[in-house]
Parts: structure tokens; C-alpha cells; sequence
């Protein structure tokens, strides 16, 4: 009776390890995948007439131009040309096909997250 109770607490903490295993594993999963899709830039300044102000998150798809162009208007994140010391290696602007690199585009903005709290100020 004692072995058969041990062999069942033995299997029960067994199982319950499997699935913290598997849940550790898929959030891991989850994540790197998340990661290579999506990814968040702050803006550091109001972005023309589109409601985004400095401070407010931006959630970006990268893959969103993988097969097709921007649309005049569309939120895009670009690579900086030069990162410099405190500088963001991202940016996102209004696309203008006149004035943007396409080489340099890597996602579409696709969701707002407004600043939590009061803005920062202009010049910070």
C-alpha cells in the first residue's frame, strides 16, 4: 500500500513537471516567435496629422512589406542611417515615396499605445 502510494505521488509530481516543462517551452516559443514579428518603437516626436505623439508606442509588423510596397500615408518603421550615441536604431514616419528609402523600411506601424500618464515634454 505504502509503494503504491508513493509510485502514484512519484507519477503525479512527474506529470506536473511535464507540464511546466511544456508551458515553459511554449512561452519560450511564443516569444522568440513574437519577437521576429512584431516589435514596439517609441515615437519621439508627433507624427504629422496621424494622432501619434511623442512618447506613444507604436506596435509594428515587420513582415508587412516582405512582398508588397507602402502606401502613401502608411506609418513605417525605418532603420536610422547613422546610430549615434542615446539615439534610436528605429524611427517611424509618415511613408512619402519622394523622400523615403525603401531599403530602409522595416515594418508597418499596425497599432497604437497612447503615452501612460502626462507627455513629456517638446525638448526632452
Amino acid at each position: 500500500m505504502l509503494q503504491e502510494n508513493r509510485k502514484k505521488r512519484a507519477a503525479k509530481a512527474a506529470a506536473r513537471a511535464a507540464g511546466y516543462l511544456l508551458t515553459a517551452m511554449t512561452a519560450i516559443f511564443l516569444a522568440v516567435v513574437l519577437s521576429v514579428l512584431f516589435a514596439a518603437v517609441r515615437s519621439s516626436g508627433d507624427i504629422g496629422e496621424t494622432g501619434v505623439e511623442k512618447g506613444d508606442i507604436l506596435v509594428v509588423w515587420k513582415p508587412a512589406y516582405l512582398f508588397s510596397v507602402p502606401e502613401e500615408g502608411d506609418l513605417v518603421m525605418l532603420e536610422t542611417e547613422e546610430n549615434s550615441a542615446g539615439e534610436e536604431p528605429f524611427r517611424v514616419e509618415v511613408y512619402d515615396k519622394s523622400r523615403t528609402d525603401m531599403s530602409r523600411i522595416r515594418g508597418k506601424a499596425v497599432w497604437r499605445i497612447p503615452f501612460p500618464g502626462e507627455r513629456p515634454e517638446k525638448g526632452e
